[in-house]
């Protein structure tokens, strides 16, 4: 009679145990515009590390609307819907391009191609393509309402932008950092949706083209 209470026990003991409920791992928190807060900070980091600029006041765990240009430029770059929601998906994306080098000449995005960038003289790539460029690249399409943007000069070896008038001496585009670029839309519209993606590179408005780079800090002409 001991040995059967004894089992009884265990079997009750058992079934405690299982019983409850599996309660599954919380899910990562989904982040958009507003958001704010640790999971914010981080965030900010990471796009900060892959060249955005988030603004005057940089990494301050707000999810206001420079953050929101970033995550849009990620999203486009990678084929995602333009949501500038931060879920699971564009998280991993994010990732991905964390994970990729500052320059490579195998780097693309969803709309702009190694190719595109080519020096017009001798067809290098230089040391490749700027990623930090590529993605403020993406974001100014999206803003611009996914306009094709053309890419009229990238890349310029030493030989070709001496030969160019007006070209500056050590100009951006020497060192894979700049893109002189054409959109169906006045340049000066151009202009003025790029001044926040570029607000500390370079910003060149013509007649004609518009010039941007990420040289670092803030330029205007």
């Amino acid at each position: 009679m001991k040995k059967v209470r004894i089992i009884l026990a265990l079997l009750i003991c058992f079934t405690t145990i299982f019983s409850f409920d599996f309660i599954p791992a919380a899910a990562a928190a989904t982040l958009q515009y507003g958001s704010s807060g640790p999971e914010v900070v981080q965030l900010q980091k990471q796009l900060a590390s892959l060249g955005f600029y988030l603004g005057p006041t940089g990494v301050d765990g707000r999810f206001g609307p420079y953050t929101l240009e970033a995550v849009q430029g990620v999203q486009s770059a990678s084929g995602l819907p333009i949501d500038g929601v931060v879920g699971d998906t564009t998280g991993d994306q994010i990732a991905f391009w964390s994970s990729q080098p500052a320059f490579s000449p195998y780097l693309q995005t969803d709309h702009f191609a190694p190719w595109e960038f080519k020096c017009r003289h001798c067809g290098s790539l230089g040391r490749g393509m700027s990623k930090a460029l590529l993605l403020r690249l993406e974001a100014l399409y999206v803003k611009l309402g996914s306009v094709p943007i053309w890419v009229t000069s990238g890349y310029r070896c030493p030989v070709h932008n001496s030969r160019l008038s007006g070209a500056a001496a050590n100009s951006q585009h020497m060192y894979n950092t700049a893109a002189d670029i054409q959109v169906s839309v006045a340049p000066a519209a151009v202009a003025n949706a790029a001044e926040t993606i570029f607000g500390d590179g370079g910003l060149g408005h013509y007649s004609s083209f518009t010039h941007v780079d990420v040289r670092g800090y803030h330029a205007r002409w």
